[in-house]
């Protein structure tokens, strides 16, 4: 995944959908439940621990933004 140019949380969140698909394929019957134990004890990636790239930090919204928001809400 981080050679496709994801991020590393993104990579985690990727992970963490794919372990949800298996817990519903076992609690279905679908999968053997060893597959799922093995997933789960995959860590997540660490900070700093792999070449991905991590996400833009975010930066906060204008307080002018967010007041012209705040009547449609």
């Amino acid at each position: 995944m981080a050679r496709q140019g994801r991020t590393r949380q993104g990579i985690n969140k990727a992970t963490g959908y794919i372990r949800q698909m298996f817990k519903w394929a076992v609690a279905e019957e679908l999968v053997k439940p060893d597959q799922l134990v093995a997933l789960t004890a995959l860590a997540p990636l660490r900070y700093g621990a792999v070449n991905a790239a991590e996400s833009p930090a975010r930066e906060a919204l204008a307080k002018d933004l967010v007041d012209a928001t705040l009547p449609f809400l």
